[in-house]
């Protein structure tokens, strides 16, 4: 193998542990959202029970109303942090992954991890194509939905 190959070789190494990293990074991001909206619930639901209210300018108003909207927006943060700071920079090692194993593609075939990933990532519904970019805005769409719909239910 010649040294450009081998310097290649090393590149594509690397990229697959940043990869690796950033995919880490975004399952603690969820592990993590959920543990939060969890405890959230958890408490929403012991105000339900008690029947905790409090009062805002003579108005009435239920603790878990209270607690579900930071739930929202504790979910929306975690969302953002998800789809728009860490997943795209993992979309950004898989290009550069894909990047160095075309420059190595001649020499050495095997070497296709991030293109094989790209391949198999997408799942199809019906005749639409959902790509990972997606599969987040509908995790973390369906929770927020779910929380707004139980807002309105006992408000």
């Amino acid at each position: 193998m010649d040294k450009k190959t081998e310097l290649t070789l090393e590149i594509w190494r690397e990229t697959i542990s940043v990869q690796k990293h950033f995919n880490e990074l975004e399952i603690k991001i969820r592990g993590l959202a959920i543990t939060v909206l969890g405890a959230l619930l958890g408490a929403v639901g012991f105000s339900l029970k008690e029947d905790l209210n409090f009062k805002l300018w003579d108005q009435e108003i239920r603790i878990a109303v209270f607690l579900l909207a930071v739930a929202l927006i504790v979910w929306v943060a975690f969302y953002l942090m998800d789809r728009l700071w860490y997943h795209r920079l993992l979309y950004g090692a898989v290009r550069h992954g894909i990047k160095v194993e075309n420059a190595l593609k001649s020499k050495l075939p095997e070497i296709d991890l991030s293109t094989t990933i790209g391949e198999w990532s997408p799942i199809k519904i019906f005749s639409c194509k959902i790509h990972s970019t997606n599969k987040i805005d509908i995790f973390y769409g369906l929770v927020a939905a779910s929380i707004v719909a139980f807002i309105f239910a006992i408000y």
